[in-house]
């Protein structure tokens, strides 16, 4: 009976018949697997897929909201009502600007590799591929008119100017309402 209350589980029944048919993809799954179990138990990130540590924090609460608005030639980026892949890409690649900006234009990435992975960065291959794989000064300038031409693409006029404003929102429980506590131009290019 416990045998084939077991059988009635998929994912029992999967294993036992590629232990029966194919060992060697059996033996693969069994190790990936018992691998995949230690690096998550010594809290080594290997892939963010596997890790589920990371999802698992919870935000506290502060009552203030923030919200960033892009203007183009001073007109909020919203008004031009470009489509939602093409919003989300620009808007996605801009945060990465701001926090590299806000890193002293120095990868976050590449602060986290150092820091997490000391047997890469002292490896011989570490010099090779570290000018190809974070974003450096340079780019960051090119990241500039690289926006400013996917905004012109994507609006169809020529943008000059844009402009990245943050607001911070006090909420207010009893009112349902929004304060405005904070208005800041964050980057302007």
């Amino acid at each position: 009976m416990k045998k084939n209350l077991l059988h009635h589980i998929l994912l029992v029944d999967f294993f036992s018949t590629l232990f029966h048919h194919k060992r060697r993809l059996f033996y693969f799954f069994l190790f990936f697997s018992l691998i995949q179990l230690g690096l998550t138990a010594i809290k080594l990130e290997v892939t963010p897929f596997f890790l589920y540590g990371m999802f698992s924090e919870k935000t506290p609460y502060t009552g203030k909201v923030m919200h960033r608005y892009v203007f183009l030639n001073h007109i909020a980026m919203d008004s031009f009502h470009i489509a939602s892949p093409e919003t989300a890409l620009l808007l996605v690649d801009l945060d990465n600007y701001l926090i590299i900006k806000n890193n002293n234009n120095e990868d976050v990435v590449k602060s986290r590799v150092e820091s997490r992975y000391p047997f890469f960065t002292g490896s011989f291959l570490y010099p090779f591929v570290k000018n190809k794989i974070y974003n450096t000064p340079g780019k960051m300038l090119q990241f500039e008119s690289w926006f400013k031409t996917k905004c012109s693409q994507y609006t169809g006029i020529a943008i000059h100017t844009v402009c990245i404003q943050e607001n911070t929102y006090l909420f207010d429980a009893a009112h349902l309402s929004f304060k405005l506590i904070r208005s800041e131009t964050v980057a302007a290019f």
